[in-house]
């Protein structure tokens, strides 16, 4: 490996004739396989400085001890393979370390960048702890017991990555990103993404974790939003666990193909639930769009605008306490006249508990029998034959002599 350096101050010319990009430090693998590959470090000049070594984790924190904690600056990996056997670790106070390869590259797919934790490690694989961090452009492959990305302060990233073979694969903490990543196959019962607290942003992902109790996203905490993702044979979509309570889920654009189980289950307490404008397309198998359990609880909830393909059971599974309005959901939500509740009781309040808003055409028996039709509390003057629109949880109440009857249509 022949290399031409330049004066300190200006870009170097690699062998060839290439310019090099005025990076802090360039890290090159030979690629030769275990144990022998060779990572050599080059700083900004093109001068060697680090290597040979084979543990790019080695190498990597070499070069952020070297860094300018308030500028911090990019490590690039050139396309190749990488065994890190040492976790990578960005620390507090040390800001802005980028750790950035060519492209997303598996050992299949030559001319990317990838690393791959060797035998017997154990933890996560790379940890950034100081804001404006990020990983980009890098695949990265784990094994038994292994977190591939902890961002574990605010204002980190993870952005065009392909994530495999892990337990964990990145845990967000608050004012954290993912975007436009390939989140493969974990290990069994692994998790694609965690949200453990704060505001996070997960966007244009796609998740691809076929079978094994694979969940692509945990939401255990905080505020947690997902738009524009694309979810593909999968178990499980999104997840709230069993005794946690999360601040909300906001999810819209989404698309899921050939679902094994539920894009949505919420096993815990979530207070607020908010999805729109998604695609789901079962794979024959998929239960249920949304199923919550007997002891899931949420507290508002708003899903609208679903189109919903060849499911194989019901939309929803609904157990524990929801409290949710449902509008547009195809296969689901009524067009048209649906089974009315029982009059209420002159001057007794009924909640529309359908989830959904509803016209209700009311007639008496002889004009005056129905003096007063409410709505919410309030007397609309209105008296039969007349209709109403009765929104999600609003209440509707009359003053009779004797009881009117009643029409519903979902709208």
């Amino acid at each position: 490996m022949s290399r031409s350096t330049s004066a300190r101050g200006g870009a170097s010319t690699a062998a060839g004739g290439r310019t090099r990009a005025p990076l802090a430090y360039l890290l090159e693998s030979d690629n030769v396989a275990y144990p022998n590959t060779e990572i050599n470090v080059y700083d900004r000049f093109g001068n060697q400085v680090y290597g040979p070594v084979n543990d790019v984790g080695l190498a990597d924190n070499w070069c952020i001890a070297q860094l300018t904690p308030a500028l911090g600056g990019k490590l690039f990996h050139k396309a190749g393979t990488y065994p890190l056997d040492t976790r990578i670790m960005a620390p507090a106070n040390t800001y802005g370390v980028g750790i950035v390869g060519e492209s997303m590259g598996t050992p299949s797919l030559p001319g990317g960048t990838y690393f791959e934790a060797v035998a017997g490690f154990a933890g996560d694989m790379i940890e950034l702890n100081e804001h404006y961090d990020y990983v980009q452009d890098i695949g990265i492959y784990g094994l038994a017991g292994v977190d591939l990305i902890n961002l574990g302060s605010v204002d980190t990233w993870v952005f065009r990555c392909l994530l495999a073979h892990y337990r964990y694969g990145v845990d967000m903490s608050g004012n954290q990103w993912v975007d436009q990543c390939i989140i493969g196959q974990g290990l069994a019962n692994g998790v694609g993404i965690r949200a453990l607290g704060g505001t996070n942003s997960i966007t244009r992902n796609l998740f691809n974790a076929p079978n094994d109790g694979n969940q692509c996203i945990q939401a255990r905490d905080g505020r947690v939003k997902i738009i524009d993702n694309d979810f593909e044979s999968t178990d499980f979509g999104v997840v709230v666990p069993a005794g946690l309570t999360v601040d909300s889920i906001i999810a819209s654009l989404n698309n899921f193909y050939n679902m094994d189980i539920y894009p949505y289950r919420i096993e815990g307490t979530l207070t607020h639930l908010n999805l729109s404008h998604e695609f789901v397309r079962g794979g024959g198998v998929t239960n249920n769009y949304l199923r919550t359990e007997a002891a899931a609880v949420i507290t508002k909830g708003y899903i609208s605008d679903i189109t919903i393909e060849n499911l194989a059971a019901a939309v929803f599974s609904l157990a524990g306490t929801q409290n949710l309005e449902l509008t547009r959901i195809e296969g689901y939500t009524p067009v048209g006249s649906i089974g009315p509740p029982a009059v209420p009781l002159t001057t007794v309040a009924y909640t529309n508990a359908y989830g959904f808003p509803c016209l209700v055409t009311i007639t008496e028996t002889t004009p005056g029998d129905v003096t007063v039709v409410g709505i919410d509390g309030v007397n609309t003057n209105l008296t039969p034959p007349c209709s109403v629109v009765v929104a999600h949880d609003e209440t509707i109440a009359f003053v009779y002599t004797v009881a009117p009857t009643w029409v519903w249509y979902g709208l």
